[in-house]
């Protein structure tokens, strides 16, 4: 028994929503991630490291969230 294109699109889709539902429920139950600077969509906490003396922006981070600091530097 041989699928046509309009069944093979149905298949595919529906394991991509069980795929989509799965790990999003994987994800909501994985511990939460430490505070950080607010960050952009592509490019992350690129424009908020600094060009020089970065251990005072590290100490100032520190002190607004805490010992442990989450930074991405791309926003992936």
């Amino acid at each position: 028994m041989s699928l046509n294109d309009k069944d093979k699109l149905v298949v595919l889709f529906a394991i991509a929503w069980v795929a989509l539902i799965y790990f999003r429920r994987a994800s909501s139950r994985s511990l939460p991630l430490p505070p950080g600077p607010k960050r952009l969509p592509l490019i992350g906490n690129l424009l908020n490291v600094p060009k020089s003396s970065e251990w005072e922006a590290y100490a100032q981070w520190s002190k607004e969230f805490g010992e442990c600091v989450r930074v991405i530097f791309t926003g992936v």
